[in-house]
């Protein structure tokens, strides 16, 4: 094969180059412009195209600099097929009518127009993510996944000869919009010739996700400050990412503010947004739910030149992204005009600034003084007073990148493009030095390169380049060189048109795949219109309506599996991936884990566990096994559709037990237990002097309420009189409860009165602690509360007996502390869920210790599992207990998968301030 580089050697900008196989066949890689030249000087060297006839044309991704020559080229060579991505031809129709709009406004030369553009459109067929193709008698090719930007790919050749890969501009690392390349991990086999972009081949990169933090922190602070932030982006890729980032930024901060966005980028959004299946899996499948992705949370697209003026002559703090990315046209520079003047604004850079751009002028600014920081924008001059930053979020990947890239698929050449000459240099070295065995070639403009896998042969004006396998290297006797090496190819799809049943009647599925079968296709990807030429044969004037029935009774069968990143594709079942698809297999366990908490959530149940064991068991657990005798017949059905066994656990959860009896006899009887339930087999026993006959608010009996409690968790409910309690001090205390706002949150402060019965007092008395009774006051705000005086304790209450009047004043609170007991210091230290909820009893801890003459201190630390607990319980309610919840100083974290909406949010906070004193903040993973 020959390689032949009619623009992007030595250079970034123009790439198109020419592969012609041994067979004559001629496949143009990309055909792009230098997007800073004007006329002819934008386009490739097309010269050789006039001794040529193009069979194909293969566009690797949208930026003009590989697809802005495409209607020139097309008109010229009316013959080639031309093939992309679907999202690449979208994105290829908007940069191709924004660019003849461009040239219009400059009244430039119009190297084409509006039609030639529609009718290259027209031209291009498109494929998914590793569907082959045939662009030409003899080749196959196929789109492998670059990251980069939306439908970005790298584009393998098959031929006789041997394999080629062109990367063209790839990416090494996850980015919002899109993943990373994944061409190395499917060619297994290796290739034999590589064509690589060294964008940034001698940089390495910061790591992505520190960047993006760093320029949302700078957004952050300058928003703060009351400054307005100003993005030229790329209008395609850096955009999306930067508007995405921006989104996730304010829903995870609550930080409001408006973010506008302008220019280019409101035509590329739409187009992301209506091709979902190249999108990160996040955003498919928001997009897929009909979820608006950008314009949300403060975001705005600016549609009118008024709106425009409107936020230009506003104060306002407030982000602009606005193409294009080096504020050489669009309406970025317009923004930047007023924005440089501003002290308080920053104008960040966030993509490759070419060297006479304005953007590159600003970063050089770096480190002069005020007076001779001066810009050129839109051809008047402007003093630069705002802070400018660059930031790294390229969309290329860097030198540790691209060598790990292309080092597994050990080529035996590599031809290194798309760079400057210190990126090609130093990339070409770094090659050189991992692949020992490989050519490594700078490409040279013009040049032409063949590669045999046998013998290389010289030619005048090319290099003949084999590979070089120390095993298999021999010198001829004419100087060439023998290769052991063979040709490295994979199992691509053959023309299905070949075989075709040529039927007219609707598809029979299984008739078709077994055909498929008969003839080797099964266990590969074919495309859809493969598919339907395998058994219509010729589909030029089958009607769309055939085609749509077609394509759903594929999407239907089970014979056929289509593509989730791709429509247009469908793999082809072997027999035993078709026998292993219709046996019936066990749900999967994050599956089953949803289904069973949406069915049975509403019978109580509280926890799932998933068993080890090949059987897949899954134990369900309630308060107690009787809830489950509610929903036997819904567990049964869950058995069968997950074909997993399901168990009910036989424990009972005693503290939600003993919760539900402390809150049911208080809300319902006014009862306040002093002492835990306790528990025996299938009983509870509850100690209280009321009776089976006293009256609830319910209209019921105590007894009526045990009976009700024994049928709904099948435990029997006995109550005792409590005269059995232990002889001692016991004192009542009642408490009044004032509340006022304060810092936006209800704040409680308790003051208790003593109340003591004669008896009780008596034996007080008798015990040297009698205490002069508090009398009720009249409520007061904080403001008007005198300064409490120094508590004046007794001498020490009985260790027992303290603490017993400690557990009375706390009886029916839902803050019950813990209490340790320090005897040598005559302390006790109560502990809360957080030392916060502690704070909130402090008049009453003074009270008692009056009444003690004990020193009560609250405990400094928190109780963090029970802190965890309450965020679950109040996650679970609100149809959130997938989230994962940690606790940290002041505040706990509840992450998912999910976003929280903000009303829901705050109402969560704010139960959980309530509960606990802390925070409930919310974090998107």
């Amino acid at each position: 094969m020959r390689i032949r580089f009619l623009g992007g050697a030595g250079e970034v900008g123009a790439s198109a180059i020419l592969v012609t196989s041994n067979s004559g066949k001629n496949m143009l890689l990309d055909a792009g412009v230098r997007v800073n030249e004007e006329g002819t000087e934008m386009l490739p060297n097309l010269e050789p195209l006039n001794s040529v006839s193009l069979d194909a044309i293969i566009i690797s991704h949208a930026h003009l600099d590989h697809s802005g020559a495409l209607p020139l080229v097309a008109k010229v060579s009316p013959g080639a097929g031309i093939y992309a991505t679907a999202a690449t031809k979208d994105l290829v129709k908007v940069l191709l009518y924004d660019s003849i709009k461009v040239a219009e406004f400059r009244e430039g030369l119009q190297l084409f127009d509006a039609d030639d553009a529609e009718q290259a459109l027209d031209r291009l067929v498109t494929y998914g993510f590793e569907a082959a193709f045939e662009p030409a008698p003899g080749v196959l090719a196929m789109f492998l996944p670059a990251g980069h930007i939306l439908g970005a790919a790298a584009v393998l050749l098959q031929m006789e000869e041997g394999t080629l890969l062109y990367t063209g501009d790839f990416t090494t690392f996850e980015q919002e919009t899109v993943g990373m390349q994944r061409f190395t991990g499917v060619l297994k086999r290796g290739v034999d010739v590589a064509v690589v972009e060294a964008t940034y081949g001698s940089r390495i990169h910061a790591p992505r996700s520190h960047e993006v933090r760093r320029l949302l922190d700078a957004i952050g602070d300058v928003i703060a400050d009351g400054g307005r932030v100003l993005i030229p982006a790329f209008a395609v890729g850096r955009a999306q990412e930067l508007v995405l980032a921006l989104r996730n930024y304010i829903r995870r901060t609550k930080k409001k503010f408006p973010v506008y966005v302008d220019g280019l980028i409101r035509n590329v959004n739409a187009v992301f947004s209506h091709n979902p299946h190249y999108l990160a899996d996040r955003y498919r499948k928001e997009a897929l739910r009909g979820e608006e992705l950008f314009y949300t949370n403060g975001i705005e697209s600016v549609t009118t030149k008024a709106q425009r003026d409107k936020i230009i002559a506003s104060g306002e703090p407030c982000v602009i992204i606005a193409s294009s990315g080096m504020l050489t046209g669009g309406v970025s520079p317009v923004y930047a005009e007023r924005i440089v003047e501003g002290r308080k604004n920053l104008l960040a850079i966030v993509g490759y600034q070419d060297e006479e751009s304005p953007g590159r002028k600003l970063l050089d600014l770096a480190g002069r003084t005020e007076g001779e920081r001066a810009v050129k924008l839109g051809g008047a001059e402007y003093q630069v007073k705002c802070r400018v930053a660059k930031f790294g979020l390229s969309a290329h990947a860097d030198s540790l990148g691209i060598a790990a890239s292309i080092k597994p698929l050990a080529p035996r050449l590599v031809l290194v493009n798309h760079g400057n000459d210190e990126s090609l240099e130093a990339l070409s070295e770094t090659l050189a030095s991992q692949l020992p065995e490989a050519g490594v070639k700078v490409a040279a403009p013009g040049e032409v390169y063949e590669y045999a896998a046998g013998v290389g042969m010289a030619a005048e004006g090319r290099e003949a380049i084999g590979g070089r396998e120390a095993a298999g290297e021999k010198e001829e006797a004419d100087g060439s060189r023998a290769i052991a090496g063979r040709p490295r190819k994979y199992s691509l799809n053959p023309k299905l048109r070949e075989i075709s049943l040529h039927r007219d009647d609707a598809v029979v599925p299984e008739i078709l795949w077994r055909h498929l079968l008969d003839n080797g296709i099964g266990g590969t990807t074919v495309t859809i219109s493969d598919l339907l030429a395998a058994w219509f044969g010729n589909v030029e004037n089958l009607p769309d309506e055939y085609k749509q029935a077609f394509r759903t009774a594929v999407r239907d069968s089970g014979y056929l599996r289509t593509m989730g990143t791709n429509p247009n594709a469908a793999y082809v079942l072997t027999d035993d991936e078709y026998n292993e698809a219709i046996t019936p297999k066990q749900m999967e366990q994050n599956a089953a884990y949803a289904l069973i908490r949406d069915k049975l959530a509403e019978f109580g149940l509280q926890r799932i566990g998933f068993a080890p064991s090949q059987e897949g068991t899954v134990t369900v657990y309630f308060p107690t096994p009787k809830y489950a005798t509610r929903c036997l017949d819904v567990i049964e059905e869950l058995e069968r559709h997950m074909l997993r066994p399901v168990e009910v656990a036989q424990s009972s959860n005693m503290e939600f037990l003993k919760t539900k009896i402390r809150s049911e006899l208080a809300d319902e009887f006014g009862i306040r237990l002093m002492r835990d339930p306790s528990f025996g087999p299938q009983t509870v026993t509850v100690r209280t002097a009321a009776g089976a006959n006293q009256p609830g608010v319910n209209m019921r009996t105590l007894g009526e309420y045990a009976q009700a409690f024994e049928d709904e968790t099948g435990f029997k409910l006995q109550f005792r009189s409590d005269n059995s309690a232990a002889p001692g001090p016991s004192l009542q205390l009642r408490q009044t409860v004032r509340t006022w706002p304060v810092a936006g949150d209800m704040q409680r402060c308790f003051r208790v009165e003593q109340v003591e019965h004669a008896e009780q007092a008596a034996q007080v008395q008798r015990a040297g602690q009698a205490q002069q009774l508090q009398q009720p006051q009249q409520l007061q705000r904080p403001e008007q509360l005198q300064q409490p005086e120094p508590v004046q304790r007794t001498e020490l209450l009985e260790q027992n007996a303290a603490r017993q009047v400690i557990d009375e004043a706390f009886a029916g609170r839902p803050d019950r502390p813990k209490v340790r007991i320090y005897r040598s210091e005559g302390l006790m230290v109560l502990s809360f869920i957080t030392p916060q909820v502690g704070a909130r009893y402090r008049l009453l801890m003074d009270d008692l210790e009056r009444i003690t003459g004990w020193r009560l201190d609250v405990h400094e630390s928190a109780r963090i599992n029970e802190l965890a607990d309450v965020a679950r319980q109040l996650l679970w309610g609100s149809k959130l207990g997938d989230m994962k919840v940690g606790v940290h100083s002041g505040y706990a974290e509840a992450r998912g998968s999910v976003d929280v909406e903000d009303d829901v949010a705050e109402a969560l906070n704010r139960r959980y301030m309530e509960l606990t004193g802390y925070e409930l903040r919310f974090r998107r993973t």
